[in-house]
């Protein structure tokens, strides 16, 4: 082992502290990362605008367990088991570092069992060139019981990418990858995977080949062949077994005018991403197909670069990395969970009228289909003022006669976020602060500060919440996730709330080893 000098060593102390005062809410910093490219969130989607950094990453990324050209740097890495050995294999993403119009690239790191090392087993280019757009994710799409490799991003244009990668040698000695799609649409791409998709699959069927059962991917673009920025092309993309690909099977040519269209005529002709933001600007409430109000409050604020999700007493804050104008009447939001970063979700935003709005998630992901039952639909405006999102939240939830039994405090006597309050302690002594969104951790040797959110969480078809926390250590230099199942259970002279550790996982939530822990405090304080 190498030793290095003092000098370096006061050095590289120096910079981790440098790095803590500019990100202290950043991902773990206890590895070391090879050099990584990230974007100015927020600036341009041109690739003129990466930056090379030697810190932490801003995503799940981990140490390569394969040697990297000098070139190459890290954007994206995924631990994940995708053959049958007792091996987990990675998922890189990489980008040359010395082209800005460079392609991601996607490379595959297998174990080699007879020269007990990780080798570079398989790579190809994507069409994704912006990295600050770039997800990554693994998910069984083609409906085979083996996950695809789903990598989603935008061109240096701003346009969206998708490329899918079927696998090849699931029982292989030596992993390899085959590309099923790659598109690249100015509107949306977006894989259904509810029952909607068994409508998109009516188009044929299982006539010609296609697959019934897998999901389908509907692409929305601008029709080059008008003059008429309202008119768009539909596309149906669907899985063909024998090709291994994904095939066009039904095109038609579509007119999105929208309502108050002449009121709006100088916005729909703008590609200006700040206007359509500062129209977005204040409080909307979700409403359904017939109008009649629910629960869902969220605000777009842009000032701040927030998007902010209220619902029963929980709120989910997610950052605005970065927009993009897509067709005339869309804004495409890059997104990130304000406290479990490894959330991404890019929320497409159509304005359907002066006052209404139909939001769409896409993550490609585990939780995409959760995120949207929770947050997508449509919306009405009932604020320009997104300052006013706490008060307008209460008026409504105090005006609200009706229950909703699926929620996950259905039944108890305060909201969650009164209750989640003041200090709890359990049978060995140890407190649980929580103050705001805020809290301290008190155990018999050691003290835990940072701060948290409740989000729910669909499994089974029942909601249940989870507790992430942020946890900076004691030295102030290391910051970790901590994810928890949360029960609250209220008496009528105590609150009692049990944590089950959990782990997110790139299929969604689960729990992890370690027994629940129990914290109690009186109703009254």
């Amino acid at each position: 082992m190498h030793h290095k000098s003092c000098p370096l060593r006061l050095f590289y102390i120096c910079t981790a502290i440098l790095l803590f005062f500019f990100s202290c809410f950043g991902t773990d910093t206890d590895r070391q990362f090879p050099k990584k490219i990230i974007m100015n969130a927020g600036q341009t989607d041109s690739p003129a605008s990466l930056r090379y950094l030697s810190d932490k990453a801003d995503n799940p990324v981990r140490r390569p367990d394969i040697s990297l050209e000098s070139n190459e740097g890290i954007v994206y890495v995924v631990n994940v088991n995708l053959d049958m050995d007792a091996h987990e294999e990675q998922v890189i993403a990489v980008k040359d570092n010395t082209t800005p119009d460079a392609p991601v690239k996607i490379i595959t790191a297998d174990f080699d069992s007879t020269r007990n090392i990780y080798i570079r087993s398989w790579e190809t280019s994507t069409k994704a060139v912006n990295i600050g757009t770039l997800r990554i994710n693994l998910k069984d799409i083609s409906q085979d019981q083996i996950p695809e490799i789903i990598a989603s991003g935008t061109d240096s244009s701003g346009k969206i990418t998708l490329d899918i990668y079927r696998n090849m040698s699931p029982y292989s000695s030596q992993l390899f990858y085959s590309s099923a799609c790659s598109l690249i649409a100015d509107g949306t791409i977006e894989i259904i995977e509810n029952t909607i998709g068994a409508m998109y699959s009516a188009y044929g069927g299982s006539q010609a080949g296609f697959d019934a059962g897998a999901f389908p991917i509907v692409l929305l673009r601008s029709n080059p062949e008008t003059q008429d920025y309202t008119d768009a092309i539909r596309e149906i993309y669907s899985f063909q077994p024998a090709s291994g690909h994904y095939e066009l099977r039904h095109q038609e040519t579509i007119s999105q005018k929208a309502v108050g269209e002449s009121q709006l005529s100088v916005l729909y002709q703008s590609a200006n991403v700040d206007l359509f933001a500062d129209y977005l600007k204040g409080v909307w409430q979700r409403v359904d197909e017939n109008g009649k109000q629910l629960q869902q409050i969220l605000s777009f604020d842009p000032f701040n670069k927030e998007i902010i999700f209220f619902m029963d007493n929980i709120q989910e804050i997610y950052r605005w990395k970065y927009s993009h104008r897509s067709l005339y009447n869309m804004l495409l939001i890059y997104t990130e969970n304000a406290l479990l970063t490894s959330i991404k979700p890019n929320v497409t935003v159509v304005l359907s009228s002066l006052t209404e709005i139909s939001i769409q998630i896409n993550d490609y992901g585990a939780i995409e289909q959760w995120l949207n039952d929770q947050w997508g639909g449509k919306y009405t405006r009932i604020s320009k003022d997104s300052d006013n999102l706490q008060s307008e939240y209460a008026v409504i939830n105090s005006e609200s006669s009706t229950t909703n039994t699926g929620s996950a405090d259905a039944g108890l006597s305060a909201p969650l976020h009164s209750m989640l309050s003041g200090t709890f302690k359990n049978e060995t002594g140890d407190e649980l602060v929580f103050n705001d969104r805020n809290f301290i951790w008190k155990t018999a040797d050691k003290k835990l500060e940072g701060g948290f959110a409740i989000l729910f969480i669909q499994e089974s078809g029942k909601s249940r919440l989870v507790l992430s926390m942020k946890i900076i250590e004691d030295h102030g230099l290391v910051v970790t996730n901590k994810v928890f199942h949360i029960g609250i259970r209220e008496t009528s002279d105590k609150i009692e709330i049990t944590l089950t550790p959990a782990v997110w996982g790139v299929y969604g939530i689960s729990e992890s080893r370690g027994a629940p822990l129990t914290f109690r405090r009186p109703t009254i304080q």
